[in-house]
């Protein structure tokens, strides 16, 4: 049930405690109620229509439609199927392969500004607003977190190989030192089943759900490939790392676009999980764990706040009255006075029954946008020795990335690599601090732009206007946040304040997202990105889980095990990678709690860990 609590602030850290917690607590419910948005609008007779195209692969309207819904049933789809069908067996095709993004804003305002796509020109932003002359690095998380996220994002959403046939065009300037003329851009792959008359929608080439396709693949042809076909194991090689693909120089697994070295860490760790369960019910359990990991260990990392850690917590396992005033009776008996829907707490996702809010679940457009966060990488990076902490390696960051990664692994020992991240800062999420490396990329034939050199931050704010994210303005007020009036709104820097509004013509409308959003400041206190991510977030983090019905009415032991239920319950990040690296035991005991923060900066056990204990 759906609670407003108190009016909705922007600046909600700026309230005194509890009312801090209760305007996240409004902001998530309104959010909850209107913003998560179907971007099915077919009719009937349009439905049809789409049946008889053959390239239509929507599983919903497409011909594969009729067959989704007579061929699930809770006998037959006992586990996580490979294509993401039937978790929901009311709407069987929701969240699966090929299935549509939603929207967190209304449909009406995601259409496209044909006008002004290249306006400002997104090279020029690049250039002006991104580049990065100086590392600014983020001090509350390690590397290790740009890795990880990179590895979540490749089992949630693709937007699939680009349209060769169809390009944008980015006019560049005579004095550009990289690229001459324009920068063709690849537009985003049809949607197979749109309509003319129809909203731009786009299709997952992944599936939607928290399933770790990332390493199990979404259908039988790359499964096989990674399966050993014996007691549920993936393959592995005599060194106990994924075996290579020599046609592409890349490993074997689910997913290995963007490759680069800090991605490889965690492909090569997560999968280790596996050798001693059934193939099936191991999928379950490790998709599971990934995703209590990135709940309470990756996010509370980064969002390094005592408001924000109690969300997650209610996210996951739920949270008492007691638990939400902060161990205070007097409070919490106020609170279940004022607010009695708290006299039970604020139930967890995990094993309640299932709730998707009256919208079939899919992942959203706005989801992608706000994950946008290559800033988070340097561009170089030293390896150090675990054990002496001296200097092993020295790399740049575009010798690490796609087939050149492997590399890095035959010269280095993994437990150095993972010191290394764990103890290195990634970049801020911050005006002029975009890797220098990926704005000059040259990419290989594999990557869904295909081959060639690319500026990756002129891309990410052209296919957000592309794909109708709207300009930052404009996604606060459909999130009920407060708009700027004026640049010195949007960032306590003037320089930043001034360049921005040079770069916008002095039209605060015309701020684009990303750009909005990196330059957002004060943040709340401990925060690794900006308040208006954290918005999107508030949303999409909790129905990722209570959405999921192996996250939800069947997290039991009939499809887990018990033994399944107990190693998710006491498995984190530090447990695995201590099962596998014991001679990481020194850096990593008796102080590391959060393996995503600096190992060094922590001195004594975090006894909150992962949430405050009351």
């Amino acid at each position: 049930m759906m609670y407003i609590f108190i009016s909705v602030s922007s600046n909600w850290w700026q309230y005194p405690y509890p009312y801090d917690v209760l305007s996240i607590a409004s902001s998530q419910a309104k959010l909850q109620q209107e913003n998560l948005i179907d971007s099915y609008t077919e009719t009937t007779e349009q439905s049809y229509y789409h049946r008889r195209l053959r390239y239509c692969l929507d599983p919903k309207i497409g011909k594969l439609g009729r067959k989704v819904r007579y061929g699930c049933s809770k006998r037959r789809n006992k586990f996580r199927r490979l294509d993401g069908l039937c978790n929901d067996f009311e709407n069987p095709a929701a969240g699966s392969l090929y299935y549509r993004f939603g929207r967190n804003v209304p449909l009406n305002a995601t259409v496209r500004d044909e006008n002004n796509l290249y306006n400002p020109n997104p090279r020029d932003i690049s250039r002006t607003l991104m580049e990065r002359k100086t590392f600014i690095p983020v001090t509350i998380v390690n590397i290790l977190v740009a890795g990880w996220v990179q590895f979540m994002t490749h089992d949630w959403f693709d937007s699939g190989k680009n349209d060769r046939h169809r390009h944008l065009k980015v006019p560049i300037r005579d004095d550009d030192p990289d690229f001459c003329k324009t920068m063709d851009i690849p537009m985003t792959r049809r949607d197979s089943c749109r309509n003319s008359k129809d909203y731009d929608t786009y299709q997952n080439t992944v599936t939607h759900w928290w399933d770790a396709s990332q390493l199990y693949g979404i259908n039988k042809q790359i499964n096989h490939r990674i399966r050993t076909r014996k007691d549920g194991k993936l393959k592995l090689t005599s060194n106990k790392r994924l075996p290579i693909d020599p046609s592409t120089g890349l490993p074997i697994t689910g997913s290995s676009l963007n490759w680069w070295v800090g991605l490889g860490v965690f492909h090569n760790e997560i999968q280790l999980g596996n050798d001693e369960m059934l193939h099936n019910t191991a999928k379950l359990i490790v998709a599971a764990v990934i995703a209590k990991i990135h709940t309470l260990e990756w996010t509370t990392a980064i969002l390094h706040n005592d408001v924000a850690k109690l969300g997650l917590k209610s996210n996951w396992y739920g949270v008492s009255p007691i638990e939400i005033a902060r161990g205070n009776a007097t409070l919490a008996a106020w609170l279940i006075k004022q607010y009695p829907q708290f006299a039970n707490g604020i139930p967890g996702s995990i094993g309640n029954p299932k709730n998707i809010r009256g919208v079939p679940y899919s992942l959203t457009q706005d989801f992608i946008a706000a994950y946008r966060l290559h800033p988070l990488l340097p561009d170089e990076f030293e390896v150090r020795s675990h054990q002496t902490d001296d200097l092993v390696n020295r790399y740049n960051m575009k010798d690490t990335v796609f087939e050149k990664a492997e590399s890095v692994f035959e010269e280095n020992s993994m437990e150095d690599l993972l010191y290394t991240f764990g103890n290195d800062y990634p970049g801020a999420m911050t005006l002029h601090n975009y890797p220098n490396f990926l704005r000059n990329l040259d990419l290989p034939a594999s990557s869904p732009h295909g081959k060639g050199k690319v500026d990756m931050a002129t891309i990410d704010i052209l296919r957000d206007r592309e794909r109708g994210i709207p300009r930052y303005n404009a996604f606060r007020r459909l999130f009920h946040m407060t708009p700027i009036t004026k640049f010195e709104d949007l960032t306590t820097n003037p320089t930043h304040a001034e360049e921005l509004r040079h770069m916008y013509n002095n039209d605060v409308e015309k701020i684009d997202f990303l750009i909005g959003s990196l330059a957002e400041s004060p943040l709340p206190e401990g925060f690794g990105f900006s308040d208006t991510f954290f918005r999107i977030f508030t949303i999409m983090a909790r129905r990722r889980m209570e959405a999921d019905r192996f996250f939800t009415d069947d997290y039991t032991s009939k499809y887990y095990t018990q033994w399944g239920l107990d190693y998710i319950d006491a498995t984190y990040m530090k447990d695995i990678l201590l099962r596998h690296y014991p001679s990481l035991a020194s850096q990593l005991q008796p102080n590391v709690t959060n393996v995503f923060i600096p190992w060094k900066s922590q001195t004594s056990l975090d006894k909150n860990f992962p949430y405050p204990l009351y």
